[in-house]
């Protein structure tokens, strides 16, 4: 089964969810958010929707695989509230949204959050202008991360967003990540103390697909 990634058009919608203020980052981690920003702008000017995708990857195949993958593990399971954390321009976006009550997309870019949440009139866009989500604390319910864990480079930046979707997950929250690196099976360790942490060696059509999936739940109040 093979599901197809659409590209939409430009929209906005309001915030459904106050607004953190979470406190400013060491000066080290904010440097390491600059010059990670600048690398992306970089890759995305070099590579355009490609830049999404690890290096030599065919990002229309990769996006295709992937979606089969997350369609999969959401199954129907309904959240009101859902957070696709870097979600470039939204190639899954209309898979997390359709299980979702409302659903944030979060990344650097402005142009491509537009694009991500223009079909999408239950989203909102969240521009990352700092190592942090500008989201309350415990408001998802559901929380997606799509190889953008594993982009990050340096382990303190890597750290600080971990912390960032810890405290934003509610109380049972469903976290998902996808990652293509055995270097990121620590994500076993980073997402320790949660309420069941599982990984495994994802196979579509019983062939090898070359990534990691872990789920994990927050522990339930």
């Amino acid at each position: 089964m093979k599901r197809s990634i659409t590209t939409p058009r430009r929209a906005r919608t309001r915030r459904a969810v106050p607004v953190h203020v979470q406190p400013r980052a060491s000066s080290g981690v904010a440097q390491e958010f600059a010059q990670a920003v600048a690398s992306w702008r970089q890759r995305s000017t070099r590579l355009g929707d490609g830049a999404v995708g690890r290096k030599g990857d065919n990002h229309i195949e990769q996006g295709t695989q992937i979606a089969y993958v997350l369609a999969d593990v959401l199954g129907q399971t309904y959240y009101e509230h859902g957070l696709d954390f870097g979600c470039g321009w939204g190639r899954f976006m209309p898979i997390i949204a359709a299980r979702c009550g409302h659903v944030w997309a979060a990344d650097v870019f402005q142009d491509w959050l537009d694009r991500a949440v223009a079909d999408v009139p239950h989203a909102t866009d969240t521009l990352l202008t700092e190592p942090s989500l500008p989201l309350d604390d415990g408001s998802m319910t559901l929380i997606v991360d799509i190889m953008t864990l594993q982009s990050i480079d340096t382990a303190a930046l890597r750290a600080r967003y971990v912390s960032e979707l810890l405290r934003v997950a509610a109380a049972g929250a469903q976290i998902i990540s996808l990652y293509k690196c055995d270097s990121w099976l620590e994500t076993q360790q980073v997402f320790h103390g949660l309420a069941s942490v599982y990984t495994k060696y994802v196979t579509v059509d019983s062939e090898p697909a070359g990534y990691y999936l872990l789920t994990a739940r927050t522990t339930s109040a």
